[in-house]
């Protein structure tokens, strides 16, 4: 830690951060309250996500509003729990269990820490863009899939929808549903529609108040009214013996704070499970924290750019951290980023702004936290999925072609099938195998201009020596008189037999009174 802390960019303490960011400090701290109110709902929906107690997601939203802000070089970028994480975070808890999961935070925060002093801060350029599409529309798919039982007030939909089906007895479902939840999720997902549909965010009183926080409202105003006038249908912490409201430890005093806390299980630092869990957070988190960054970069309005190394230190610090008190993940997120933006933030103050409010909120209003319906949190998470993974998305990824929409698609549902490494390794295999495919099937392009009797061959970036039956077959079969131009001025790699059977084809071409022309091809001239 003192060899991060000696680094000039990063060993910087609270009052000397704040003084710099003085010129915009009145817009900062605006847009720190309004990235807040976006965050505190998904702090606590992702948590549920995950399958962890929803008290860590608060943990890991002010560690990475506060301590990662404090550490980061990006302006405008925010950081916290991602929804990115969520599948990858809710198989190792049930595997491991939560301490042993927690100890694979801290492991991957050392991880990181090791990748931004390595210079790995270049590593999404190694990855297909159609690929990483696919990642975060297989995140979407699958927190979609997850929210079932909070959407509906049932603990075991499954269970319930295959007794219905051996039954031939719908309305056994229907019964098992608590319509109270269902009412609830279904009003608060029309809100965000509507905040979609009409562009409210913008409106210039209703962007201090985002759809997010009006569905927490919402859901507490109406558990509430079901409360007083239909207790059969209200929500509460244990219906039976599901969770239907948020539930966290309630602060009334400083001898309360430590039951917000959960401590890793350092016996397992030597599993290999948890070893490879940590490596997988550690990979998948930079991967969308760098990610993040370029688009944060891209909205700057101040157009500044982001030490990508800088930033996997700072994400290391703030994940070693959380893992240590019982937090989940943590990676710069492009929702909170893209708020900040939208909002008004020019500096970190506005990170370290909304982190700092998110502390005091729990702090203090931890029981009115508790309010909350899942249903609720439930339809922030599907909205969050359903941007994820949208028609429109798949149907931008058709538009682009083969090339684009298999690895795009192989990657989604290879997630929601298996899991995010198999995925990720299934799409980037099929990314391979379509290039290999091809150039290997289309070696070269043909341009022809009938009314000179030209043709030129342009030959691909690659051309190896099976590529030579399709050329000499091509070749062959050009018209009499007529005029070929190869032209290799755009390929990378010539297979050294390729000009040898060019030269050939050249010898038995004048023999049929085509002439043949080369330009950029190695070792032969026009």
């Amino acid at each position: 830690m003192n060899i991060l802390c000696s680094d000039k960019r990063i060993g910087i303490n609270l009052i000397k951060f704040i003084i710099m960011q003085s010129k915009y400090i009145k817009s900062d701290i605006i847009s720190g309250v309004i990235v807040f109110l976006v965050a505190l709902p998904l702090c606590l929906g992702i948590a549920l996500a995950s399958g962890a107690p929803l008290i860590s997601g608060i943990i890991s939203g002010v560690i990475g509003g506060i301590i990662v802000t404090l550490f980061s070089n990006s302006a405008i970028g925010v950081s916290g729990p991602a929804a990115g994480l969520a599948v990858i975070v809710f198989t190792a808890i049930q595997q491991l269990g939560y301490p042993a999961f927690l100890m694979a935070v801290v492991l991957s925060g050392l991880l990181q820490i090791g990748m931004g002093f390595a210079k790995l801060g270049f590593i999404t350029k190694l990855f297909p863009k159609s690929v990483i599409k696919g990642m975060l529309a297989g995140i979407g798919i699958s927190i979609i899939f997850t929210q079932g039982s909070n959407m509906l007030g049932m603990a075991e939909i499954k269970s319930t929808i295959t007794q219905s089906f051996q039954a031939n007895d719908a309305g056994l479902f229907f019964g098992q549903m608590h319509m109270g939840a269902f009412t609830i999720f279904m009003v608060s997902f029309a809100i965000l529609l509507l905040f979609d549909r009409f562009k409210l965010n913008q409106h210039k009183l209703l962007k201090f108040f985002p759809a997010p926080l009006w569905v927490v409202i919402m859901g507490i105003f109406a558990n509430l009214g079901l409360e007083r006038f239909a207790p059969a249908y209200a929500l509460s912490n244990t219906l039976g013996g599901f969770m239907t409201t948020v539930s966290i430890p309630v602060i009334s005093g400083l001898n309360d704070v430590q039951t917000f806390f959960q401590f890793p299980d350092f016996s397992t630092i030597l599993s290999s499970a948890v070893l490879g869990t940590a490596i997988l957070i550690s990979l998948v988190g930079s991967i969308e924290t760098l990610l993040c960054v370029e688009a944060a970069d891209d909205l700057d309005p101040l157009h500044r750019k982001t030490n990508g190394n800088q930033e996997l230190k700072a994400q290391g610090i703030g994940n070693m951290i959380s893992g240590l008190i019982g937090g989940l993940p943590i990676t710069q997120v492009i929702v909170r980023s893209a708020t900040n933006a939208s909002s008004g933030g020019k500096t970190r103050l506005a990170s370290l702004v909304h982190g700092i409010t998110i502390l005091v909120c729990v702090g203090f209003l931890s029981a009115t936290l508790n309010l909350i319906p899942l249903a609720s949190l439930a339809a922030i998470l599907l909205h969050v999925g359903y941007k994820l993974a949208s028609a429109e998305v798949f149907k931008a990824h058709i538009q682009q072609g083969k090339y684009v929409f298999i690895p795009f698609a192989v990657t989604a549902f290879g997630i929601v099938a298996t899991d995010m490494l198999i995925g990720i390794s299934l799409g980037i295999l099929s990314h391979i195998m379509l290039y290999v495919v091809h150039h290997v099937v289309h070696p070269f392009q043909i341009h022809s201009d009938h009314e000179i009797d030209t043709y030129r061959i342009v030959l691909s970036k690659n051309v190896s020596f099976f590529h030579s039956w399709k050329l000499k077959q091509t070749m062959e079969n050009f018209p009499l008189e007529s005029t070929v131009i190869v032209d290799g001025s755009q390929s990378f790699f010539l297979d050294r037999k390729i000009p040898k059977l060019l030269a050939s084809l050249k010898v038995k071409a004048a023999d049929n009174n085509v002439h043949m022309e080369f330009v950029g091809v190695p070792y032969l001239e026009h």
